[in-house]
């Protein structure tokens, strides 16, 4: 999937929020319906706290900014958002599988797809939240404060977001109730 670049008029100045969706996928050769699961467990680079998942949507994310000087005051003049979203997959290798074994993969994967996606539609939806927080930093007295302070609340609004997509996990069982089980 491309990128998404959304322009943002704030005042005189040009501000942008980029939004993109990537895939990183990792090959399985099942030899049965049966062997699809073992084979994703097995091949899996998805590893968190010991547990081996099928799919991850992993963010990456920053943001750019220039001051506006005032000699007293230094506030954001221009503001500029990444946000990366890279989705961890399975696909089955090239001519490895019957018919039987990609549709029931393939009903799995859609299922995964899904799962997987709603954590990247939180970060997607949140985006012109993110952008509102930064652009809205209070004025500071020095250019290292305002520094700081955008961090501060850069690293406070991911995390908000972090933590519901968090408990995404924990409401679907890690796509369990949306079919992402094999």
């Amino acid at each position: 999937m491309g990128g998404v670049l959304k322009i943002i008029s704030h005042g005189p100045f040009t501000h942008s929020v980029s939004y993109s969706e990537d895939y990183d996928f990792y090959s399985i050769s099942p030899v049965s319906t049966s062997d699809i699961s073992a084979q994703v467990f097995s091949t899996s680079p998805v590893l968190m706290n010991g547990v081996k998942y099928a799919g991850l949507t992993s963010w990456s994310s920053g943001f750019n900014y220039s001051i506006l000087d005032n000699g007293s005051n230094y506030r954001v003049n221009k503001l500029d958002i990444v946000l990366d979203v890279t989705y961890t997959m399975p696909k089955l290798a090239l001519f490895c599988c019957s018919d039987n074994i990609e549709t029931h993969f393939n009903t799995f994967y859609e299922n995964l797809d899904l799962h997987e996606h709603g954590h990247g539609q939180i970060l997607d939806d949140a985006k012109y939240e993110i952008f509102n927080y930064l652009i809205d930093t209070p004025a500071q007295n020095s250019k290292q404060a305002l520094k700081n302070a955008l961090n501060t609340r850069f690293d406070e609004v991911m995390q908000k977001f972090s933590d519901l997509s968090n408990q995404y996990d924990v409401d679907t069982r890690h796509g369990y109730t949306q079919g992402a089980n094999i």
